[in-house]
This record gives C-alpha cells, structure tokens and sequence, in this order.
C-alpha cells in the first residue's frame, strides 16, 4: 500500500506491506532492489542510488502523514529512520546502561563496530589488553636499559674506554624502544577505534564517496583498495584487490528524475546522482529552474563566470533559484541548501504544471562562493583545489541532463539541463495510446488490452473524471474523457482563473500540448467516420451468409432508410438525438434485422465481455461514441486550438517540444502547428 501524498522517489521505497502487517524501507539502484536479478545488469545511461536512508526531510515528510505529534505513526518512523542511519545498531559506549545505548547522532550506514570496541562494550577479557600490558612492560625496561647506556656512554671517566659494542647498543636500544612505542601506539589505536568498514557479502551495497574528500588539498594522491572475495564463505574463489584512486576532480553527475507509482500525482522527485549514499548533511546544494525553451536559447544563458541569466532584456523571469516549500522557512541560507541533493515539485502551478528546465552544484558547508571549472581544464590540481572561504571559491561544474555537455560542431561544449516535464505532459506521457495504463504487474493481474485506436479514445468527454490510479478505474476510463479532465484542470488553475490568471510560457506549452493530443484523437474519430462514409461495402466471407444479400445490405439497413441516408449520417451526424454516450450519431445496429449481421461483420463485433452474446454491450466496447459525424469529430478537434486562442492571457509561441528520454534531453517535432493545419486541411 503506497503513500500517495509522499513524492516520487519516497513514495515507491516507504510503503505498507499488508500482507506481513510492516512498514518497509528499501533502497534501489537504478530502480531495482537487492534481490532484483537485473540488479547488476547494464550500466544504465545514467546510474541513480536511491539509498535506505531517510533523510531529515524525508523524516519530516513521513511524519507529517499524521498531523498529530507524538504517536505511535511517529515513533514507528522515527525507529526507522535512525536504523537507516545506523543499520548495524553501533552503540554509544558513553551510554552503555541506557535502554537505548544506540548511537543517534551520526551517519553510520556502511559502518560497523570495530571488534575490539565490541569485546571492550561487551566486558569481555581481551588478549589485545594483555598484549598491551607486556610491550608496556617491555617498554619500560628498554627505556631504563637506555638511560643506563646512556650514562655509561657519556660518563666523562669512562669517555676513552667505550668501544664500538657500547655505541652500537645504544642505538639498538634506541630502536627497541621506537620499535615498542609504534606497536604500542598501533594497539591503542585498535582499542580506540569504535567503527569498522561494513564488511559485506553479495550485491547489493554500494561504494560512496565521503563528503570530507572535497575538502582534501588537490595536490595530495588518496586511495582506497577493496578486496573482492576475501570472505571465508567462499571456499577458495580468486581473491582480487582492486585499487581506486582518488582524483582532483569533482564529479559533476546528472539529475534523474523519479516519478512515483500514482501516475496522477502533483509531486515529482529531481535527485543528483552524486548522493554520497544519503551522507549530505554536510553538503550545500543549489538548484535552479526556468521555464522550458529552445537549448540554444538556454546555451546563452549559462555564462562563463559561474552565473546564469535571471532577466532577460525585457526584465523577464529567466533562470530562478528552486527552495523547496519546506526549507523556505529555515533562517540560515545554509539550512536552506543543506543536505538538499534531491528536491521536490510540488505547490505552485507554475512550477508543477509546466516544463521545466533545471541544472544544479554543490560545495562543502566550509565552502563559499562558486568558481567554474572549464569543461576543458589543463590543470586539475589548480582548478579542483578546494574553497578556503577567504582567496579561493569552491569549484563546481553544472549538473544537468544525462547528455550534458554537448560538443558543439566548432568543437566547444555547452550544458545541457535536465528536462523535468510538468504534470500535464507526464499525465500524457505515462498515459498514452500505445503502453499499458497499468504498469503495477508484481500486485495485480495482466494489464488490459485494447484492440484499436477507437476503443482507447473511448467515451466522449461529459464532465471531469476521477483521476484515480486504481486498475479497475484507470482501465475503464478513455483517454478523451481523462484528457479533457487534465486539460480543464491545468486551465482552472491557471489561465482561466478567474480570482488570478497566470499564463507563462511554460504553462501555455503545457496546455498547449494536451490540447494537441485530443485534438489527434478527435481527428482519429473523425477519420474513421469519414472513411466508413467513402465505402458502403460489408465484408463477405463464406461463413458470414451473407453473400447472397450483400447487393442491397448495409450496415445501418434497420436504421437508416437508404445507403445515401447512411453515408450523409456517417459524414454529419444524424438529426434524432439520442442520450449519452451517442448523441448525433448512428447508434450499434442491434436492431434485429438483416443489418445487424451486416453490421457484426463490417466493423468485426465479437462477443468482447464473454458472456456468451454479441450484443450492442460489445458494440460499445469497440466503438463508444458509436459511429458517424465526421464533421463533428473534426471540429472538435479544431476546437481544442481555437478555444484557447480565444482566451486573452494565452499564447501561442511556435517552438519546438523538449522531451527526456532515458534522462536524455532531445528536441522533437512541432507536432502542434502542424496539427492544427492538418485538421484545418481535412475539415475543409
């Protein structure tokens, strides 16, 4: 069971497992799990770590799920949120006889604790103490064994009788005795020490980067060696040691944007795939959005000196920092960005409803300032060298879609943003004429499937539909009537309404495009209709029976007194109204005369809800706003443009659409002009 008011990303890794009665949290590479068997499978255009860690904000929302305090909903979430943080349950040695002696107030995921930090807490006797006690031992009589070479060797009585034994004595005991302090210094340490690398077994964990590392000078070499099957459990594989060097550079990385389960939902998640394993809470994130335009437009707006372009000549809104609604009421600017490697839409219509472009950076806390890196640097030591906070400002180079930057044909490169399409465009996205509406396999039965264009268009659009994810809701709704719903809505909060008007590009294009998309299926009805006009035939088959009537035998024979009746019915509508769903139009010919057999094999009527008939129940099925009235399909079609060119506070601006695949940002096709010409061209 999903929360649907939490976003994208949370929303699929925090859920109710009804059938086991639990709350589970889980975390996804690439949007598998652990037991995936496509986990290690790929790699992926761009590589995205959803960790099981909660963040504060992540806690904040789960717990705001309640709007009471102090319940049991929060304790629940709570115990689970400092799990993710301390999976392996270290302990506080400072609060060992407390109930609860679990470490709270750090980032230990990956972490263990140490052996002997575990035996000391455990207050069990240890050889290591023991050890220890004897080289301090040891120690202590080297140390008096030198001072009395000493005062042998530098005894002004004895000066001329020391030889070359007594000199190379002193020595060795000096070395002893630096010998035994290093040993002794290394076991104390190991006694100190209370974490241990988490040592793991399987797939399913990952190597993250540690936030200090920016803060290294630039001119140091750091490594880190894994070693791959060294466990005991593994009966003599290969053991191999694989070496990383840590270099200058930081890594840029891209955005990915997660969508959650509920295809209708408002809030969407935009996360930096540099996460440092959910270890942000010592990182300062910026974001920045604009509203969705050409990439050579945006090309010019990213300047060389670390900055974008806010305003254009004409004083309007251009690139704008992203503060999301719950840290907008944090004091400091730095609780602002901090920790903020993902962010989320949700809110504002203008920022929901719309495409938008979105590119980020991040620094260190300890960091200010910004200073950009070329994409094209010489030097990497001088150019990563981290913030001081006084001379030098934090490196950075803007993250953005997964095919950013784009080399240019004069051989320059320029960033590429990441496209977050807006509600409407995602609603018509993930709902479409050509992909299952039901993509949730694991919980439920096979998706439905649909024979033509005709039945997925479905009924005709009588008022606003539930914009319910549920199977048996989504699956028996058509795309014109949730379309139209989409459509009403994007324009209510926007530019028809009444209290407020709002209309940017953004949300033009986005009201735009899911007017193009019904104005296509409206042209698809009409199409259909207009054909059937231009051939009076019935399809005659030798086991239809037809054959010897076929001459005088149409379709709506029962309904229409003549072929001419019928052709002009099917062309523009007929005179008798009937009720919903068909209006002017011809109704399924289950009239029970010879066209009704006629009709059955013209337009392939099968018995589709298996109850035994082949009825007009099936004809609907096939064909819900049943048949005819071409013209009035196409001007509902041409409606769809004109009605919005009607209101005063739209635009209509001829661009190409931005679309992301695979993470990818691509310029497509001016499906919109083109349409509204095409319709112009067939209604006339």
């Amino acid at each position: 069971w999903y929360f649907t008011d939490l976003a994208g990303s949370l929303q699929s890794r925090f859920y109710f497992d009804s059938l086991a009665e639990k709350l589970v949290f889980r975390g996804y590479l690439n949007e598998k799990d652990s037991g995936d068997p496509d986990l290690t499978a790929g790699p992926d255009p761009l590589n995205i770590l959803e960790p099981n860690v909660l963040s504060e904000d992540d806690l904040a929302d789960l717990q705001g799920l309640d709007s009471d305090t102090g319940t049991a909903w929060d304790n629940a979430v709570e115990t689970i949120y400092d799990l993710s943080r301390n999976p392996l349950e270290i302990r506080d040695e400072t609060r060992l006889t407390d109930a609860d002696n679990l470490k709270s107030d750090s980032h230990l995921a990956g972490m263990r604790e140490s052996p002997l930090a575990t035996i000391r807490m455990n207050g069990v006797e240890d050889g290591t103490l023991k050890t220890l006690a004897e080289l301090r031992g040891e120690l202590t009589t080297a140390q008096q064994e030198l001072r009395r070479t000493a005062r042998q060797l530098f005894n002004r009585r004895n000066i001329n009788r020391v030889g070359t034994a007594e000199i190379r004595a002193f020595f060795q005991a000096t070395s002893n005795i630096a010998s035994l302090t290093a040993e002794i210094t290394e076991l104390e340490d190991d006694l100190q020490q209370v974490y241990s690398h988490l040592n793991s077994f399987g797939v399913g964990s990952a190597l993250v980067t540690n936030p200090a590392l920016l803060l290294k000078p630039s001119d140091e070499t750091y490594y880190i060696t894994i070693a791959e099957n060294n466990r005991t459990e593994l009966d003599g594989a290969a053991v191999s040691l694989h070496i990383v060097e840590i270099i200058p550079d930081r890594y840029r990385g891209a955005l990915k944007v997660i969508e959650g389960p509920n295809a209708f939902s408002e809030k969407i998640t935009i996360q930096h795939n540099g996460e440092f394993g959910g270890n942000t809470d010592d990182l300062y994130y910026e974001w920045w959005i604009r509203d969705a335009t050409a990439l050579d437009v945006v090309a010019d707006e990213v300047l060389d000196d670390g900055t974008l372009s806010e305003v254009d000549s004409e004083g309007n809104s251009l690139w704008q920092q992203y503060i999301p609604q719950n840290r907008a009421s944090e004091q400091s600017e730095v609780d602002q960005h901090r920790g903020l490697h993902s962010i989320v839409f949700e809110g504002r219509p203008d920022v929901t409803l719309a495409d938008k472009l979105v590119l980020m950076r991040y620094r260190h806390v300890d960091e200010s300032g910004w200073n950009l890196v070329p994409l094209d640097f010489t030097d990497a030591i001088e150019e990563w060298a981290p913030g001081d906070n006084n001379a030098i400002h934090a490196p950075f180079q803007w993250a953005g879609a997964a095919n950013s930057p784009q080399l240019q044909a004069d051989g320059s490169k320029r960033y590429i943003p990441q496209l977050v399409m807006g509600w409407v465009k995602r609603i018509l996205d993930r709902i479409n004429p050509y992909e299952a509406r039901y993509t949730d396999f694991f919980s439920n039965e096979s998706p439905a499937l649909y024979s033509s264009q005709i039945q997925i268009a479905g009924a005709p659009y009588a008022g606003a539909v539930a914009l319910n994810p549920d199977k048996n809701v989504i699956e028996n709704t058509g795309l014109i009537e949730l379309y139209e719903t989409v459509l009403a809505r994007a324009k209510d909060l926007t530019i028809d309404n009444s209290s407020n008007a709002v209309s940017t590009d953004g949300i033009n294009q986005a009201i735009l495009l899911a007017a193009t998309r019904l104005a296509v299926l409206y042209e698809l009805l009409g199409r259909e209709a207009y054909s059937d006009a231009q051939d009076s035939t019935i399809t005659v088959t030798e086991d239809s029976g037809l054959s010897q009537v076929a001459a005088f035998t149409h379709s709506f024979q029962n309904m229409e007194a003549s072929l001419q009746h019928e052709e002009l019915a099917l062309l523009r509508g007929t005179d008798f109204l009937k009720s919903y769903p068909v209006y002017n139009r011809l109704f399924w010919n289950y009239t029970k005369g010879l066209g009704e057999a006629a009709y059955n094999v013209n337009y392939n009527i099968h018995d589709d809800n298996g109850d035994g008939f082949i009825n007009e129940d099936d004809g609907r099925a096939f064909y819900p706003q049943g048949h005819g009235d071409a013209w009035g399909h196409l001007l509902s079609a041409l409606g769809m443009h004109y009605e919005l060119l009607q209101q005063p506070v739209f635009q209509w601006n001829a661009r190409s659409e931005l679309y992301s695949l695979m993470e990818n940002v691509l310029e497509v096709d001016y499906l919109d002009e083109k349409t509204f010409a095409k319709l112009a061209a067939s209604k006339a």
